[in-house]
């Protein structure tokens, strides 16, 4: 399960990277640097994504496993939070090409700065109801397409 969720949150910030960049024109300093805590966090997944599988395995004590739990689910915001970041920066320093798909573009970057803050959020929850986070995280779709139905209105 941890494997799964891990790959999944990896492969739609993966896939978001590569629409982002198909969108852009030059690249600057700033998102040059915002790349260190995407590639170490990156890096970073299999390590907490082992903790949360062996946590849940029954490895752990009960405070082991919140802390598992919420090492994954903060790994996967900041991962979140970066490309939100990446996305703005485009957007706010004109970094896309002229024919860019500008609402594409801020409706990505809402998306992952909700997702972001909605997997934040479970990683603090994660120590006082550690056995229904992973159930929360199912409710990630819905915060991305209710983000995007915001959006929408705005």
């Amino acid at each position: 399960m941890a494997f799964a969720i891990a790959f999944l949150m990896l492969w739609f910030a993966w896939r978001a990277h590569h629409t982002l960049f198909d969108q852009i024109e030059r690249v600057s300093q700033s998102m040059l640097l915002l790349h260190i805590p995407l590639l170490f966090f990156v890096a970073f997944l299999p390590y907490t994504t082992s903790l949360f599988g062996e946590a849940n395995a029954g490895h752990f004590p009960e405070d082991g496993r919140a802390l598992a739990t919420g090492l994954f689910a903060g790994s996967e915001a900041v991962l979140l939070l970066t490309q939100g970041a990446l996305f703005t920066l485009v957007l706010t320093q004109r970094l896309h090409r002229p024919e860019a798909d500008l609402p594409r573009l801020r409706a990505n970057a809402g998306v992952y700065w909700a997702i972001g803050i909605y997997w934040l959020l479970t990683a603090v929850a994660s120590a006082w109801v550690v056995s229904a986070v992973p159930f929360l995280w199912l409710g990630t779709s819905l915060v991305a397409y209710g983000t995007v139905r915001v959006l929408r209105r705005r």
